[in-house]
């Protein structure tokens, strides 16, 4: 049996568990949901209305998909960017991004692009799939004892990127082939190893490991890693039309958006440092988002109160991988919250995006904070499919800075705001190789 198979078996039979550690790196504790608790409450036909007040995934099966081992983890990203983004800033907008308690799925680890601009006072992450709770503790850890976005990727590449970008320029989409070429360094691997404790090592060495090598994991979810993405192998364009897509397995092949996000400057990769090593964080696998109880999607037993919270979703309701979450269910997450937003991704339309649950009674319903037009702020290359520039950001150059310049979020900003407005809507510059090497817009698609 391969080591990552075994590694997996270990996970699903309990030797290897994330519920098995009391402390994680000493910042927070591992939950497991009981299986007998799980769907108390059962919510009659009345509460699956329409409209307002559909359930999340209204038309979705009553029974969510299952995921479970490696082959079904994502181990990059698998979120469109241009979506992502349009969160954070409505997010902003609304004045939201100071809440007690953001809880999230672990997914392909989108959480760390909200850690950029969020200041939760606890974390909570979950996921159906223990390996990739298993996968994320290790990530979390390797950015911990990385001090650079460079030693990060580093390590999870197992090659010295200050190196190679000392001699061959930033490390792109364009030149990571070349990296990837590079053999593995075993001093980088090695000193890695070295500062993991047993458990995460295992996953490090077993799991990471075969793609440091070049391995491709046919029959995975995610078949091989990059640093960087590629969006000239993109294949999809967002149904909101907030740029281009990542699909897994579909695509092949998943990056970490290294130049990008959380990865984009010393700045935003610590930011995003700090808030690991200074706030609580809680786990919880094996949880069905949309039958579980409130209490453990909000780990309201931990001993914490609650408050103003923020759920990330992912896609796992607009995807259909998810049941139905009815009204009644979010509103017994809204009474121990006080106040209950929710994200989420590849939705049919753009005010799906975040919302919150409003009103009571009759009035009870989802509000949308995301019904607004973000193209001046998101950057040229976040709408790039293939080899061309879609509508839905701003277009390259002095226009589209002037657009940037221009709207009101950046005119209108305090000068704590300025900074991370800056760092997220104008990052450093990242490739868009487009036909004839210009800007080449699309108005199909």
């Amino acid at each position: 049996m391969p080591a990552g198979s075994r590694l997996a078996a270990a996970v699903r039979r309990g030797a290897w568990h994330p519920s098995s550690v009391r402390r994680v790196a000493g910042r927070g504790w591992c939950l497991r949901i009981s299986p007998s608790r799980a769907g108390r409450g059962l919510c009659t036909p009345t509460d699956f209305p329409t409209g307002e007040r559909a359930a999340l995934g209204s038309a979705n099966s009553p029974l969510s998909w299952t995921f479970d081992g490696w082959q079904d983890g994502y181990l990059a990203s698998n979120d469109p960017p241009g979506e992502t983004l349009h969160s954070i800033l409505s997010l902003i907008r609304s004045r939201s991004l100071e809440v007690d308690n953001f809880v999230s799925v672990v997914g392909s680890c989108v959480a760390l692009q909200f850690l950029v601009a969020l200041s939760p006072r606890r974390i909570h992450l979950f996921d159906m799939n223990p390996c990739a709770i298993a996968w994320a503790q290790m990530l979390f850890e390797l950015i911990r004892m990385s001090r650079t976005p460079q030693e990060f990727i580093s390590r999870v590449f197992a090659r010295d990127v200050e190196a190679f970008e000392e001699s061959q320029g930033r490390l792109t989409c364009l030149n990571q082939q070349q990296f990837l070429a590079w053999p593995v360094s075993w001093r980088w691997r090695w000193s890695t190893e070295a500062k993991l404790e047993p458990r995460l090592r295992e996953v490090y060495v077993d799991v990471l490991g075969p793609f440091q090598e070049g391995h491709r994991r046919y029959g995975w979810n995610t078949a091989s890693i990059v640093p960087c993405e590629d969006r000239r192998r993109l294949r999809n364009y967002t149904r909101t039309r907030l740029g281009s897509q990542g699909r897994l397995p579909e695509d092949g092949f998943a990056s970490f958006l290294y130049g990008e996000g959380w990865l984009a400057t010393q700045w935003t990769f610590q930011e995003v440092r700090r808030k690991l090593e200074t706030i609580p964080i809680t786990w919880n696998a094996g949880l069905d988002f949309a039958t579980a109880d409130a209490e453990d999607l909000m780990c309201a037993g931990s001993g914490l109160p609650v408050g103003r919270s923020l759920v990330y979703v992912m896609d796992m309701f607009s995807s259909g991988f998810a049941a139905p979450w009815p009204l009644c269910r979010a509103l017994r997450c809204r009474d121990l919250a006080g106040q209950l937003l929710v994200a989420q991704s590849i939705t049919a339309t753009r005010s799906e995006l975040v919302q919150e649950l409003a009103g009571r009674g009759q009035e009870l319903g989802w509000r949308s904070l995301s019904d607004w037009d973000s193209s001046a702020l998101l950057p040229p290359h976040v709408c790039q499919l293939g080899e061309e520039l879609r509508p839905g950001c701003r277009p390259p150059g002095q226009e589209g800075q002037y657009l940037r310049d221009s709207h009101h979020l950046i005119s209108r900003a305090s000068h704590g705001e300025r900074r991370l407005l800056d760092e997220l809507t104008n990052p450093p510059v990242v490739p868009t190789p487009c036909r004839g090497g210009a800007w080449a817009p699309s108005l199909e698609f």
